[in-house]
């Protein structure tokens, strides 16, 4: 697929729609954490693009999970205030906080599938979806991660 992507690169020379190819390839490449946390980190910008306001707020808790070393911000909105996407109770927030740091990974999936509800990704509010991915990273160490960020995009229609 690569060599494909090359060869429309040779053509057409290098546009968005390639370097987000070669961005999802990249991420279905690796299984390895820090290399997927690089690919994120690396294409930043370019993924920036492609996005809506919701996809905008994606690719900030992605960049602020993997990569917190930087600080990104989000562009100033003050029509939109309040959010309509649920969020947990307390109880349910505490209780994956609370999991997380102690590492107690069969609390953690218990409680994310419970808060989860039969939502979608993208129906989950921001700050629920930040807490869900920072323990879904250090579950099992990471090893759903991958997936869960390809259906993450699948949901957001990024792919």
């Amino acid at each position: 697929a690569i060599n494909w992507i090359n060869f429309y690169e040779d053509i057409n020379g290098i546009d968005d729609q390639s370097t987000f190819v070669k961005f999802l390839i990249s991420i279905h490449s690796t299984n390895d954490i820090s290399e997927i946390i690089n690919i994120i980190s690396k294409n930043y910008e370019n993924l920036i693009k492609f996005s809506s306001k919701n996809s905008e707020e994606l690719f900030f808790i992605l960049y602020s999970i993997f990569d917190s070393n930087k600080t990104q911000n989000l562009e100033e909105d003050f029509k939109n205030i309040y959010d309509n996407r649920p969020s947990p109770s307390l109880f349910i927030s505490e209780n994956l906080k609370y999991s997380i740091k102690n590492s107690e990974q069969n609390k953690f999936l218990i409680y994310s599938i419970i808060s989860l509800n039969n939502m979608t990704w993208r129906q989950t509010h921001p700050t629920h979806l930040k807490l869900l991915l920072e323990g879904f990273l250090k579950y099992k160490n990471g090893i759903i991660i991958k997936d869960i960020i390809i259906e993450i995009f699948e949901d957001y229609k990024l792919i």
